[in-house]
């Protein structure tokens, strides 16, 4: 339903043509049906032709809400209140019809899966222009243009099922260029991508960039935010907060803290140093070669000095003797039916009560290794133990109530009809007396920020919150081991810190945990030891400041450390020192003397 805004019809369509604009939003609010508050208020928004834009904000700001009202979808599948109106290139999406919006304006949903139904690449990137009553001729052409653009050519005839989740993701990007709109709305593009498939992303939404075409991404990650975006607004409780070049923005450390972005690592460095120092600075760095230069500047001129002092290790460390093994792996190999060989002679041992984190590329090996370790897939060749028991003579009901996991995607998991029901399931089939089901219960819906959600369906949770659910229903069981796989999933910048905070908690509590991860920062703050996979194999295993020292090895396996890891690489190696800080305290505190 619409409430009538006499006023915004002054946003015409020569106005719009002659500023250049794409988009302009006047006085938009939007209610969901049956919601109290509304999810977007009074916004007021212009964006211009071939601006890349990056909408950030906390899970619940409002973001999707946005990028479904831009492109006509709000109204069309919700439903609901609104005030004001929105204009796509002079058109008022609310009085305008999806089948003509689309040629304008295309998304890509943040389950980007969702959106592809052709079994094969080209059988997908063909639907939307077959859909638009183009000849045969000319969706031939739409769909190389489109595979080109995403580096998919030769692609064609390859079946969905057996793309990387990157493959995919620039496949549902394809389906969208294939109907040749000029503005590309893309929600959280890089949430279940590794940092090669990151940069890939990256590199087609620069391209799409250079040859005229409008971008609105959704982002929680400020590093690529910060490659990519010209400007970012930021949305807290449905409202603009923040709007301003990208420089700007992320300059406003402390008012990204409060409205739950997380700020960049150089940009808090370089402020902190100032601060101590009395030093003048310009403008804020936001890329760790800025961080760098301004920090020789101080160096070269005085005002900092290099300390001889050596780091110390930044968590506690228990010798291995001490510890008993509960997980062994040995010489593992694995063969999925298809032919596709997955791992290739692993060996790797778990101590008790580690934080262990487990990285790599996509494709490297990862999930399969850890779904090993409670038997859902038995060794090809090879044995993997737990608690010396051979994985291969235990079943996974069995395995289940020792290794918890929780899989990267929890829709693969959840299957009752309430969050206490999901909860309530595992621990039944536990033939635990009601009273201890009712405590445990109790606990992780507290644990896990989920109390008053317990007669909530799981579908209609958001994907933080099912993936909390996911997690609360493994910690109620109470394993020894909990393994999870990409912890960060869908998670904001509070949503993460609460996750590993809990984990962290646990693991001091004595669980041993396990993570599988991208977010090379967490293995940093909370991980004890870390292995990278490469190609079924462990190429490295260590503390991550042993293992994270390595850079240029790194590189070679597409993975970039964070950022303050990289300037302490490239300060020691210009001042010939070789300390490798972790942190931004260790930078600030370790391995800098200053002098007033």
């Amino acid at each position: 339903m619409r409430i009538v805004c006499m006023e915004c019809r002054e946003a015409t369509n020569s106005t719009l043509k002659e500023n250049g604009e794409a988009i302009r939003i006047v006085n938009f609010t939007y209610k969901y049906p049956g919601a109290k508050e509304p999810a977007l208020k009074n916004i007021n928004l212009v964006v211009h032709e071939g601006e890349v834009l990056a909408i950030m904000g906390p899970n619940g700001a409002g973001k999707t809400t946005l990028c479904y009202a831009i492109t006509g979808l709000l109204l069309h599948f919700f439903g609901g209140e609104y005030y004001g109106d929105i204009y796509v290139k002079g058109k008022s999406v609310f009085n305008t019809r999806l089948e003509e919006l689309i040629t304008d304006i295309g998304i890509v949903f943040q389950e980007y899966e969702n959106q592809i139904i052709g079994s094969t690449v080209k059988d997908d990137v063909s639907f939307g222009p077959l859909n638009l009553g183009l000849s045969r001729d000319e969706v031939e052409v739409r769909v190389r243009e489109a595979l080109k653009a995403v580096n998919l050519l030769g692609f064609e005839h390859r079946e969905v099922h057996t793309l990387s989740g990157g493959e995919k993701q620039r496949l549902a990007i394809a389906g969208v260029l294939a109907v040749k709109p000029k503005i590309i709305v893309l929600d959280e593009p890089f949430s279940q991508l590794d940092h090669k498939g990151r940069l890939e992303v990256i590199s087609i939404l620069e391209k799409l960039k250079r040859i005229g075409h409008t971008i609105i991404l959704t982002e929680h990650r400020s590093e690529e935010v910060c490659k990519l975006a010209d400007r970012v607004i930021v949305l807290y409780k449905g409202r603009v907060v923040l709007n301003g070049s990208t420089r700007e923005v992320f300059s406003k450390i402390n008012l990204l803290k409060r409205y739950g972005v997380k700020p960049l690592q150089v940009t808090e460095l370089a402020l902190n140093i100032a601060c101590r120092v009395g030093a003048p600075i310009e403008r804020l760095p936001i890329d760790t070669d800025e961080v760098v230069d301004f920090i020789i500047k101080l160096v070269n001129n005085g005002i900092l000095k290099f300390a001889s002092r050596k780091l110390k290790p930044h968590y506690t460390h228990y010798p291995k003797t001490e510890r008993s093994t509960i997980i062994e792996v040995q010489n593992l190999h694995y063969t999925y039916p298809n032919g596709v060989k997955a791992l290739n002679g692993v060996n790797l041992k778990v101590y008790e009560g580690e934080f262990l984190a487990i990285i790599g590329q996509n494709g490297s090996g990862k999930t399969t290794l850890i779904k090993h370790f409670n038997g859902l897939l038995k060794p090809t060749h090879g044995v993997v133990k737990v608690f010396g028991i051979d994985t291969r003579k235990c079943t996974v009901a069995q395995l289940s109530r020792i290794v918890g996991l929780v899989f990267q995607n929890p829709d693969y998991q959840l299957f009752t009809k309430s969050v206490r029901d999901e909860i309530v399931f595992s621990l039944k089939n536990m033939d635990l007396p009601r009273s201890e089901i009712e405590s445990r219960v109790s606990k992780v819906l507290e644990l896990t920020e989920l109390k008053g959600y317990e007669n909530v369906h799981p579908l209609l949770l958001s994907k933080s919150e099912r993936q909390k659910l996911a997690l609360a229903s493994i910690i109620a069981m109470d394993p020894k081991i909990i393994v999870v796989d990409e912890p960060t999933t869908g998670q904001d910048y509070k949503g993460t810190l609460h996750i590993l905070e809990l984990l962290k908690k646990l693991n001091q509590q004595g669980k041993t945990i396990i993570i599988v991860t991208h977010d090379l920062n967490i293995v940093l703050k909370y991980a004890h030891r870390v292995v990278i996979l490469h190609q079924g194999r462990i190429v490295l295993d260590g503390p991550p400041r042993d293992v994270f020292s390595k850079v240029s090895m790194l590189e070679k396996l597409a993975l970039i450390p964070p950022q303050v890891v990289l300037v302490s690489y490239k300060l020691s190696r210009l001042l010939r020192k070789n300390n490798t800080s972790l942190t931004l305290e260790e930078v600030l505190n370790t391995l800098l003397d200053y002098r007033v």
